[in-house]
């Protein structure tokens, strides 16, 4: 028994040894047989487990190291394997984005959103509209800075004893525009609020999938696995994160960017500004 173990000792040492050499010389399938034999020699041994998968993300195969590195918490519980998982499995996810967002890149590319909510255009209206076609709505208020730097229309239940109608909740913006004092095009808009039509066509509420469809997102967002970021040489940027159902996208071209939420498949909020 004795003879026995020491030649496992001598057979696993020369197959890690074989594998380490392999692998600086950049010989990745000599080192993969390396390294698995030494784990057919000995299962419960870190270190073959965490070479393999060092040969692996060497070659950009997060997914083989992934694999490889479970295999090995499994069969030694090795709190270092467990870390290098967690590693491989977030590289994976970027990797994983990354190629989502090149595959992506010609949609965005062609992207043509208006920003606008009913007829006024961020960055263009002049502010003195929205605040005479909305100072009319039930609860409207306006000057919310309090000071002489900015005019503003909004409703935000509960602040400055605005009152908080049922299915509603204290500091809820219904809506926000927002724009210079002195006059000037509208540089913030904030819609919580489903009479307003957004986009050209949202409105909060809306089934999500009117979203995704506008953004070119129908066809792969059930493959969001974390935050997806395509920027395009024309300057359109397209970042989502989230899930079919609860997902939050962000838009932007030159200075102007929206942010648009989706929770329980609905649309919640649509938020447009001037950077």
């Amino acid at each position: 028994r004795l003879i026995h173990r020491a030649g496992t000792g001598q057979r696993l040492l020369f197959r890690g040894s074989l594998g380490i050499r392999y692998l600086s010389e950049g010989n990745y399938e000599e080192a993969i047989i390396a390294f698995t034999a030494a784990i057919e020699i000995d299962p419960k041994r870190a270190e073959p487990y965490a070479k393999l998968a060092e040969v692996y993300t060497d070659q950009g195969d997060w997914q083989a190291a992934a694999d490889i590195l479970e295999k090995g918490v499994d069969a030694t519980g090795d709190d270092g394997l467990r870390e290098r998982l967690e590693q491989a499995r977030q590289a994976l996810t970027s990797a994983e984005m990354a190629a989502l967002a090149e595959e992506l890149r010609p949609t965005v590319q062609a992207l043509d959103i208006p920003f606008t909510v009913d007829s006024v255009t961020l960055g263009k209206t002049d502010i003195s509209v929205p605040v005479a076609a909305y100072s009319g709505r039930p609860h409207a208020m306006s000057n919310l800075m309090e000071d002489d730097t900015e005019n503003t229309v909004y409703t935000c239940f509960g602040m400055n004893d605005m009152p908080i109608p049922e299915g509603y909740y204290e500091d809820q913006f219904g809506f926000l525009f927002a724009g210079p004092a002195e006059g000037g095009p509208v540089h913030t808009i904030f819609i919580n609020d489903g009479s307003f039509t957004c986009l050209g066509a949202l409105h909060v509420g809306d089934d999500a999938g009117a979203v995704l469809s506008m953004f070119g997102l129908a066809d792969v967002i059930g493959r969001l696995t974390g935050e997806m970021t395509c920027e395009t040489e024309n300057g359109r940027l397209l970042r989502a994160r989230g899930d079919p159902e609860n997902f939050y996208l962000t838009y932007q071209e030159g200075e102007r960017a929206l942010d648009l939420s989706v929770e329980g498949g609905r649309i919640y909020s649509v938020n447009l500004q001037c950077q």
